[in-house]
C-alpha cells in the first residue's frame, strides 16, 4: 500500500475509495503533510496526466512516436 495511503487513512480515519487516488497538491512525493494530501478520482487523474494537456505540437509528436515504436515493434517481430 502506498505510504500516501496510509497517511489518508491516518488522517482521515477511512480508506481511500475504490476508484480514487491520493496525490500531493505541491507534486512533492515526500510531503505528507495533511494539507498537502488531496484524494481525486481515478478519471480526474487521467485527465489531469494527459499528453493532451500538452501546449501544441507536442500531443502531436506523441501520437507520431506511438506510430513508429509500433512500427519498429512489429518489424522486430517479423525478424
Amino acid at each position: 500500500m502506498p505510504v500516501s495511503h496510509i497517511e489518508w487513512e491516518k488522517h482521515h480515519g477511512k480508506p481511500v475509495p475504490k476508484g480514487h487516488a491520493v496525490i500531493f497538491r505541491d507534486s512533492n512525493s515526500r510531503n505528507f503533510a495533511p494539507a498537502n494530501l488531496e484524494l481525486i478520482s481515478r478519471a480526474d487523474l487521467m485527465r489531469r496526466n494527459s499528453y493532451l494537456n500538452l501546449p501544441e505540437p507536442l500531443p502531436q509528436i506523441v501520437q507520431l512516436r506511438g506510430a513508429l515504436n509500433r512500427k519498429i515493434n512489429r518489424r522486430s517481430q517479423q525478424v
